[in-house]
């Protein structure tokens, strides 16, 4: 079993079977009070902090920065099982906590989903790990042919229909709850984070911000001499960067050059990086690092779920040993930023009915930017729909156009033009299995559901790139995707957090005291589309060779003529290329993976 990984288990008989098995992959072991097994798996030492008072026992792994000591002191205030919901909200970092309290076993990740948790059930014993891919390995799963296809959709694939484990039998908890396990074996999930109301003004609210990314990136430097850090150009992080000055690290920043000469991020990076001179600035150029899409026809090596950021596979790995050869053990990206900070129209119609009168002018200004039609933005602002009739709808509209002016709970999900009729068939049973029951949202306001939403797919994605990273070199941290740093960003009023005329505006206050005042007056975004396309023409080729023989064609859900016209159609913004990735990290997946998986797996044409 390659890379990190951990499996926990109950203090019960019916779970010493797969014990047994997952000791034969595990580097190290962790035991309950009673001499079984209780943590078994692979992990960083230094990444790992385990506790024992008062009968009780508590493990953290990932990054943070707690003591056994304080780990210890922690559960000493435990008394009942309910005095555990609060356990961890004050601790910075991004890791899974497990608790042992009363025999009772608590297993959570983070509400960004950077960290996960997956079940199955073997001999009546349900086992926890933050990777599928281990837990169908020790229960034999085969690929569910059905998760394959709802990986096809555009925009990525939302709640409830989107954590899903693409392998049978394997479960997943979702982001924000937690699996209980009881002494007897029964187990149930419980909610442990929601979106918080937002109700701070700036002032108050970009302090706490400020607050919790300082102590993030307290997390990220650990003992390493070196902390290295995307410097883009780009305001998210720009920021980070600023925030992360000081000792003990000494500061390492990176910036991929661009092919596009109209791409403005190279003058911005520079101008700070004039400003943090104590740091070392470098700069990656065409023909030292791979190119986009450079090993887009190479079989994935991780089996846990295709790759999302195909496009920078290769990339991602030659830059972690370069971070690691220059001492780093932590890269540093900005991704979050957006989904935090930048500007949401849905806001309006949260804020419709909260201040109307001040929703008007803010409606007034997106119609002005982004050029909506009066009577479609009035539409959409008027539209009463629960998201219950959302996930009811959502099978309804898979070949139709995106709506010009997107305040819903979220996007219509959509299907490529080369999936099959039979993909359509798989994916509709899915929607309507998923439409028979009631859903809630993630939070009862618009902006604040699809803010969780879209932290939690930015979070997918990260976690994916941060275990690819270590697999080579440094690994990947995403300050902007951690509990605090979401609830804190979350916590400010809708009105002086989104905004039609000035960017990131709950950011930049964060920051300001931070960054030199001209950084943040950038007003534009890098577009890296001409890039792109650059890059998959010259794979273009490889493309095409994939289409001939692939695994997503025998089972049943690519048309192959259909998909090689569309490699071979221009595209004219960066965001069409989104679903052809999401097709070539499914195909790219399926070939890495053994011929039992795929034989075991739904035969083509049947659900």
């Amino acid at each position: 079993m390659r890379g990190s990984w951990f499996a926990v288990l109950p203090d019960r008989e019916a779970a010493e079977e797969a014990a047994a098995r997952l000791r034969a992959w595990a580097g190290q072991e962790v035991r309950h009070a009673s001499g079984r097994p209780w943590l078994l798996g692979c992990w960083e030492p230094s990444e790992v902090t385990t506790a024992r008072a008062g009968g009780h026992a508590a493990a953290v792994l990932g990054r943070h920065v707690l003591t056994e000591a304080e780990l210890a002191a922690r559960l000493n205030t435990v008394v009942t099982t309910g005095d555990v919901e609060h356990f961890a909200d004050e601790w910075a970092g991004s890791f899974h906590l497990i608790l042992s309290v009363h025999r009772q076993i608590r297993v959570r990740g983070t509400a960004s989903a950077t960290r996960r948790v997956f079940t199955v059930r073997q001999k009546g014993a349900t086992i926890a790990s933050d990777r599928a891919d281990v837990l169908a390995a020790l229960s034999g799963a085969a690929v569910d042919v059905r998760r394959v296809a709802m990986r096809l959709l555009s925009p990525q694939v939302a709640h409830p229909f989107g954590e899903h484990s693409l392998w049978t039998g394997v479960d997943y908890v979702p982001a924000d709850q937690e699996l209980v396990v009881e002494p007897g074996g029964r187990t149930h999930l419980a909610r442990w984070w929601s979106p918080p109301e937002p109700v701070l003004p700036m002032a108050e609210g970009a302090e706490r911000v400020r607050a919790a990314l300082r102590a993030s990136l307290n997390t990220c430097k650990g003992a390493a001499s070196v902390l290295s850090c995307d410097l883009s150009g780009g305001m998210d992080s720009t920021s980070l960067c600023f925030l992360a000055v000081g000792k003990p690290s000494r500061l390492v920043t990176v910036r991929r050059e661009a092919a596009d000469p109209g791409n403005d991020d190279a003058m911005w990076a520079e101008a700070a990086a004039g400003h943090l001179s104590d740091g070392h600035h470098l700069t990656l150029r065409d023909g030292e690092i791979p190119a986009w899409y450079a090993d887009v026809a190479t079989p994935a090596d991780d089996r846990e779920e295709p790759y999302k950021d195909i496009r920078g596979r290769a990339y991602r790995r030659a830059m972690a040993r370069h971070m690691a050869n220059l001492g780093a053990q932590t890269h540093v990206c900005g991704v979050g930023g957006d989904e935090l900070f930048g500007s949401s129209p849905a806001y309006l119609h949260d804020l419709l009915r909260l201040r109307p009168l001040l929703t008007l002018g803010r409606v007034a200004a997106h119609r002005a930017t982004a050029r909506w039609p009066l009577t479609t933005a009035l539409r959409a602002l008027s539209q009463r729909g629960t998201f219950d009739d959302w996930v009811k709808g959502a099978a309804d509209g898979l070949s139709a156009a995106p709506r010009r002016v997107q305040l819903d709970w979220m996007p219509r999900l959509r299907l490529p033009p080369w999936a099959t009729p039979e993909a359509a068939e798989l994916v509709r049973g899915v929607l309507h299995e998923a439409a028979r029951c009631s859903w809630e949202p993630l939070s009862p306001s618009r902006v604040q559901h699809q803010t969780a939403q879209h932290v939690r797919t930015a979070g997918m994605s990260v976690r994916q790139i941060d275990r690819l990273m270590r697999s080579t070199g440094a690994g990947m941290a995403a300050p902007f995707l951690d509990d605090q740093v979401i609830t804190a960003a979350m916590s400010v009023r809708l009105e002086d957090r989104f905004s039609a005329t000035s960017f990131k505006p709950l950011l930049a206050q964060a920051v300001a005291a931070h960054m030199p005042s001209a950084l943040l007056e950038r007003r534009t975004k890098g577009d890296f589309s001409f890039d792109l396309h650059q890059a998959m023409h010259r794979r273009r080729a490889d493309l095409l060779e994939l289409t001939d023989t692939l695994r997503l064609g025998e089972l049943g859900l690519i048309d192959a003529a259909a998909l090689r016209q569309a490699v071979l159609t221009p595209h004219p913004r960066g965001m069409t290329l989104t679903p052809l990735e999401a097709t070539f990290s499914c195909e790219s997946w399926l070939r890495g993976l053994d011929s039992r998986s795929l034989h075991l797996a739904h035969p083509k044409g049947h659900t």
